[in-house]
């Protein structure tokens, strides 16, 4: 995957308006499991006019669940505004709308 991500920046420095460059940093980043690299270039990709928004939309918001909640959460409901039966969103949607304890609680217990 190496690889990959150094063809993928050195095209995306050829040529930024091109999703290909984009798609390929983003799938590199998934691939090796860093959440943080996904980020950047699905946003960037969602700026491109898409052909698959709701698929970006629900990869962004994967992987977003644990950094932003609330970002993730915007996400997953862009997609299922599209496409409402998409099952593995209308799951990520449930698990992200669980509250989650606060730290204090989690301690004492």
């Amino acid at each position: 995957w190496e690889a990959v991500d150094r063809l993928a920046k050195r095209f995306f420095s050829a040529n930024p308006l091109s999703p290909i460059g984009h798609r390929y940093m983003a799938l590199t980043a998934q691939q090796t499991g860093n959440s943080a690299a996904t980020i950047r270039p699905l946003k960037r990709l969602l700026l491109l006019d898409p052909a698959d928004p709701v698929d970006l939309h629900f990869r962004l918001a994967t992987a977003l669940a644990d950094r932003s909640p609330a970002e993730a959460k915007r996400h997953v409901l862009q997609a299922l505004e599209d496409a409402p039966r998409f099952r593995a969103a209308q799951k990520l949607l449930t698990r992200l709308a669980k509250p989650k304890p606060p730290a204090e609680e989690a301690k004492a217990q």
